[in-house]
C-alpha cells in the first residue's frame, strides 16, 4: 500500500512540475507572446509630444528661449521626458533629417545624450555661463553649459564654427 501511494505521489509530482513548464500563461492569452515564446513587452516612451513650444514648457513646469532657426533648419518637433524627472527638448529638421538638437532639464547633470569622443574641447564663457563645447577639426558638435539651476545641451549634426556655437548658445535662456 505504501508503495502504491509513493508512485501515486510521484505521478502527481511529476505532472504538476510538466504543468508549470506549459508554453501558455495561465489564464493568459498567448497572442501578445513574441516569437521567442516570451511575453512580448515594449518600454514605454518617455517622450510626451507637443504641438508648440508653449505647449511643451506648460508640460515641462519651466520655460525655454530658442531660436526659430539653428544650422538652416526651421522645422521644430517639441518633447518632454517625463521619466526620472523633466527635460524639455526641441528637435530642429531638415528636409526629413535632424540638424540640431535642444535640450534643457533641471539640475547639473549632462543631459546632451552625446556620448561620443570629440578631439577637441574647450571652455568657454558666455554671458554668466561656462560653456563646454566639443568637436572636432575646429567645427563644434556639442554644446554644454549650467545656469539658475538648469543644466542646457546643444547637439547640432555636421557641427559649426565655435563663434557660431557661442550666438546659438546666446540665444538659449
Amino acid at each position: 500500500m505504501k508503495k502504491l501511494f509513493a508512485i501515486a505521489l510521484s505521478a502527481a509530482l511529476v505532472l504538476s512540475i510538466a504543468a508549470c513548464g506549459a508554453e501558455k500563461p495561465l489564464g493568459g492569452d498567448s497572442s501578445t507572446w513574441g516569437p521567442d515564446n516570451q511575453p512580448d513587452v515594449e518600454i514605454p516612451n518617455p517622450y510626451t509630444d507637443c504641438d508648440t513650444l508653449a505647449d511643451a514648457v506648460r508640460e515641462a513646469g519651466f520655460d525655454l528661449t530658442a531660436p526659430d532657426v539653428v544650422n538652416g533648419a526651421a522645422d521644430r518637433l517639441y518633447r518632454v521626458m517625463t521619466l526620472d524627472g523633466k527635460m524639455l527638448e526641441v528637435i530642429y529638421q531638415s528636409g526629413g533629417d535632424e540638424a540640431a538638437r535642444i535640450r534643457k532639464a533641471p539640475g547639473t547633470e549632462d543631459v546632451s545624450g552625446d556620448f561620443n569622443e570629440y578631439a577637441q574641447t574647450d571652455t568657454v564663457v558666455i554671458g554668466e555661463a561656462e560653456v563646454t563645447m566639443r568637436g572636432s577639426d575646429d567645427m563644434v558638435c556639442l554644446a554644454t553649459w549650467t545656469v539658475d539651476g538648469y543644466t542646457y545641451a546643444v547637439s547640432v549634426n555636421n557641427g559649426i564654427s565655435s563663434s557660431d556655437m557661442a550666438a546659438l548658445v546666446s540665444e538659449i535662456h
